[in-house]
C-alpha cells in the first residue's frame, strides 16, 4: 500500500470502487417510441443501435408487428416494456421475434434482460419432417435469458419450443423467468420423426458446450397452459447439465401428441459427456 493509501484509505477505496464501476459508467438509455417495425424510434432501430450494457425502455402502447423477420439480440441489453398487458409484439405469424445469441463463437455471455411484454404469434421454420432448424417460435437464446411479466402465446417452432427455446452455450448461463405466461404454443411437424418437443419452453443445451458445463433454470409464478408438443413434452421439455427450480408453477391443459409428458419431459442427453437435468418445483 502507497503511502496516500495508508494516509488515506477511504480514497483508494473509493478510486478503486469507482474503477470496478468504470465499464458501466456509460451505459446508455434508449427509448422506444414507435409501434413501426424499422425507423426513429423503433425497437428494432433502437436495438441496432445500442450497445452492450445499456438499457431500453418501450413507452409505445399497442401491437408492434414485425415485417423484416426477428429482431436479433447480440449484446448485452435490459428491454422494459409497458406492461405484458400494454404492448404486444408479434411475429404476426411468419418470423421469430427475439434471437438472443453473440456472434462471435467462445464470447463471454451476452444476457438479456426482458419485462412487460407479451410475444405473439412467432414462428419458426424448419424443414419437415425432421428439422435442423427451427427452435423458439417467440425467442431462441443461447445467452443468459431473464423474464418478467412476460406472456408467450400463439407460437409456432418446427423443432423445439414452440414458444421459447434456450441452449446452454457455456457453464453458469442461466434461465430466470417470474411472472410468465406461456399459453397456447405448439411445436413440431405433423408427423414428425425428430425435433416436436417443448410444446411451450425447451430448455437444453447447445453441441459446443464443455463436459463440465452446468447451467441454472429458474421458475417462479410461472404458468404453462394448452400447449402442445407433436412428439415430447408438451408444457415443457428439459435436456443437458441444467439444475431446474420453480415454485408456484403451473401445467395445465398441455400435451404431447405422440410420445410422453404431457406436462413435463425430462430428455436424456444424446452427448454421452453432458450431464442429465436435475427438477425440483414447490408449490
Amino acid at each position: 500500500m502507497n503511502r496516500t493509501c495508508r494516509r488515506h484509505r477511504w480514497l483508494c477505496d473509493l478510486t478503486g470502487a469507482l474503477m470496478l464501476a468504470a465499464p458501466f459508467a456509460n451505459a446508455a438509455n434508449f427509448t422506444v417510441t414507435s409501434l413501426a417495425d424499422s425507423g426513429s424510434g423503433s425497437l428494432r432501430d433502437v436495438v441496432a443501435a445500442a450497445a452492450s450494457g445499456d438499457s431500453i425502455t418501450i413507452s409505445a402502447t399497442g401491437t408492434l408487428t414485425l415485417t423484416s423477420g426477428e429482431i436479433p439480440v447480440t449484446k448485452a441489453l435490459t428491454i422494459t416494456g409497458p406492461g405484458s398487458s400494454a404492448l404486444t409484439i408479434s411475429g404476426g405469424g411468419v418470423s421469430r421475434i427475439f434471437k438472443v445469441s453473440v456472434t462471435t463463437s467462445g464470447a463471454a455471455d451476452a444476457p438479456l434482460t426482458l419485462s412487460g411484454v407479451t410475444l405473439a404469434n412467432g414462428y419458426a421454420t424448419g424443414t419437415c419432417p425432421a428439422p435442423s432448424t427451427g427452435s423458439g417460435g417467440a425467442i431462441a437464446a443461447t445467452e443468459s435469458l431473464s423474464l418478467s411479466d412476460v406472456a408467450i402465446t400463439s407460437s409456432y417452432a418446427a423443432r423445439n419450443g414452440g414458444g421459447l427455446a434456450w441452449a446452454l452455450r457455456r457453464s453458469g448461463q442461466s434461465l430466470t423467468m417470474s411472472n410468465v405466461r406461456i399459453v397456447g404454443n405448439s411445436a413440431g411437424c405433423p408427423s414428425a420423426t425428430a425435433g416436436g418437443v417443448g410444446g411451450g419452453l425447451f430448455a437444453g443445451y447447445d453441441t459446443s458446450v464443455t463436459s463440465s458445463a452446468t447451467g441454472t433454470l429458474s421458475l417462479t409464478s410461472v404458468s404453462a397452459l394448452g400447449n402442445s408438443a407433436q412428439r415430447h413434452g408438451g408444457g415443457a421439455a428439459f435436456a443437458g447439465p441444467l439444475t431446474i427450480s420453480g415454485s408456484g408453477t403451473r401445467f395445465n391443459g398441455n400435451m404431447a401428441r405422440t410420445g410422453h409428458g404431457g406436462a413435463i419431459y425430462l430428455a436424456a442427453p444424446s452427448v454421452s459427456t453432458v450431464g442429465t437435468p436435475g427438477l425440483s418445483l414447490a408449490t
